[in-house]
């Protein structure tokens, strides 16, 4: 998945911080660069006026915005600010909002779980019942929804904001552009042409190009391709749990999940595998980290996560790589 992180971004260093003329002319369509951006280039060909790949992010996440709050589906006031603010909302037993801080205080609160959302068979609860935490939250054993057409992810207050989060301008963006490759809201090309192979559904009914993916299309990937998946659901604490969705999402799960399993292994003196995806096992060990643990298991898995990148050695793309890495250090 691409990524732009502000203050840390690359630019588009290749084009000196600047789309360059066949980027954002693939970008757009071939709409030509007045149309687009309202406002001319220098008569010299310099390239002082053209947008950076920040400028037509936040372009693309603001003009969305918009038309979501004029069909009264978002709240625009509150979109991404506990992310922002380092603070994660669930949701106390009467109902008021409560955070992060009132849990780590004791404070009663309980936050639903959602078997269909969990990403296991109805039959496989390993990682519920070796959690001894599992009193802080209602299990909820709900109708799994058989069809990769219907986001039921959307039940979860978790998903909603994670995905709100995500898709903010410094970090996968909103609405189409093209870096490296064609992306749509964080949903690359190569990886959705993969998807749609593995899901007939989807291929059937969704546009062949990412381009062409509506907002509602692109949240239901990342609740069939990744939310699910990853499990994300059924772990327990929220910033971990968005540490994990934003590596799956960022470089994929077969890449993220030993990233997470070393970093718990070099926490703790139990050994879990590091060969697979995350299964119970991993899920497991993860909900019965506690306490201060959780910061440094969470700070671990920010030291393997810059590894990796490092190990691609791509300096065009590095810098804000792990720029995004070490936004999620406590």
């Amino acid at each position: 998945m691409s990524y732009y992180r502000n203050n840390h971004m690359p630019e588009y260093a290749a084009y000196g911080g600047v789309l360059s003329d066949e980027a954002y002319g693939r970008a757009n369509g071939g709409v030509p660069y007045e149309e687009a951006y309202g406002k001319k280039r220098n008569v010299n060909g310099t390239s002082e006026n053209r947008p950076t790949l920040r400028e037509q992010l936040e372009a693309n996440w603001q003009k969305i915005k918009e038309q979501e709050k004029e069909e009264n589906t978002v709240d625009d006031d509150t979109i991404g600010t506990q992310y922002a603010e380092n603070t994660y909302t669930t949701t106390a037993t009467d109902g008021i909002p409560v955070s992060a801080n009132d849990e780590q205080n004791g404070n009663n609160f309980q936050r639903e779980v959602y078997q269909s959302l969990s990403g296991f068979k109805s039959d496989n609860q390993r990682w519920y019942e070796n959690n001894n935490q599992k009193d802080n939250f209602i299990y909820v054993q709900d109708e799994y929804e058989d069809n990769s057409l219907v986001n039921d992810c959307t039940k979860s207050e978790r998903y909603t904001t994670f995905v709100d989060n995500l898709k903010q301008p410094d970090r996968e963006g909103m609405g189409y552009h093209f870096s490296d490759q064609a992306t749509n809201s964080g949903i690359s090309q190569r990886w959705y042409d993969n998807f749609r192979t593995q899901n007939p559904l989807i291929a059937q009914y969704y546009p062949p190009s990412v381009k062409d993916l509506t907002q509602e299309q692109v949240d239901n990937l990342y609740c069939q391709g990744f939310y699910k998946p990853l499990h994300i659901e059924t772990i327990n604490d929220d910033f971990i749990a968005e540490h994990v969705f934003d590596i799956g999402v960022n470089i994929g799960e077969h890449n993220g999940a030993p990233i997470v399993q070393k970093a718990y292994n070099d926490l703790s003196q139990q050994n879990i595998s590091t060969t697979g995806g995350v299964g119970t096992e991993t899920i497991s060990a993860i909900n019965n980290v506690q306490g201060d643990d959780l910061v440094r298991l969470n700070n671990k898995i920010v030291d393997r996560r810059k590894d990796y990148y490092r190990s691609k050695n791509n300096k065009d793309y590095e810098k804000g790589w792990l720029g995004r890495s070490e936004h999620f250090r406590r």
